[in-house]
Order: structure tokens, then sequence, then C-alpha cells
């Protein structure tokens, strides 16, 4: 968890593998009213 709020966290995890595939995967979690929301942001590093 890399933050986090009364009605939110984000969670970030890095991937690197052999092939030369390197990412930072980041899903933030809210809750809205009577929903939970997901985000996911993936980002290719090199």
């Amino acid at each position: 968890m890399i933050a986090r709020g009364g009605d939110y966290c984000v969670l970030q995890l890095r991937r690197q593998h052999a092939c030369g595939f390197d990412y930072l995967a980041q899903i933030r979690y809210q809750l809205l009213r009577n929903q939970l929301v997901a985000a996911l942001t993936l980002t290719h590093l090199r």
C-alpha cells in the first residue's frame, strides 16, 4: 500500500522479467457513496 485515506487506498506492484518486460501497476480503490470504484494504471518502464 503506497497511499490511503478515509475513503481510498492505492496498491502498487513493480515487476521485471528476464525478457525485458518491466512494468509498474497501481490500483486505486475508492468508496464513493455506495459504490466501490477501482482504477488500474499500468506503466511500461523500459
